[in-house]
């Protein structure tokens, strides 16, 4: 006997006693809201338990599917949802719309500037450096001089 694991592949693949089963309840979850429907609904159309839809439910691979079953569906509808946009564009004249369908065509994308503003407290002026480079090396000279002279002695 296979275990549940080989059973819910073999539906997923279309080929186990229960794939309809599967697909149905997988259809039936992928709809925007369930299609009205709740988990025990789904269950009952599907002819499955109701523990057999958890179960389903959380092995990835029904998930994998159900996922998919959804991006299906939006795909499907894509036509309508541009048509809607497109006449609320024209016909009511909405630049919202007009800008949405623009920025989908990539004829328009937003510009976004960035301004580093640096703390007025913590600023240094390039001559601040090169007066801490000149002391700096001031300094170096005055102790090579003093090895120098240690050296002389």
């Amino acid at each position: 006997m296979a275990n549940y694991n080989d059973r819910t592949l073999e539906h997923l693949k279309g080929t186990g006693t229960h794939s309809t089963n599967m697909q149905i309840a997988a259809e039936l979850l992928a709809l925007p809201s369930r299609g009205g429907h709740t988990l025990k609904e789904i269950s009952e159309k599907a002819e499955i338990s109701e523990r057999q839809l958890r179960n389903w439910r959380n092995d990835p691979r029904f998930q994998r599917l159900v996922e998919t079953k959804t991006k299906n569906f939006v795909r499907e509808r894509m036509p309508d949802v541009l048509n809607t946009v497109l006449d609320a564009a024209i016909n009511d004249r909405s630049g919202k719309h007009a800008e949405l369908l623009m920025k989908m065509q990539g004829m328009f994308t937003e510009k976004h500037e960035v301004v580093a503003i640096q703390d007025q407290r913590n600023r240094h002026d390039v001559t601040d450096f090169d007066r801490m480079n000149e002391e700096i090396e001031r300094e170096i000279a005055e102790l090579k001089q003093q090895i120098g002279d240690e050296e002389d002695e």
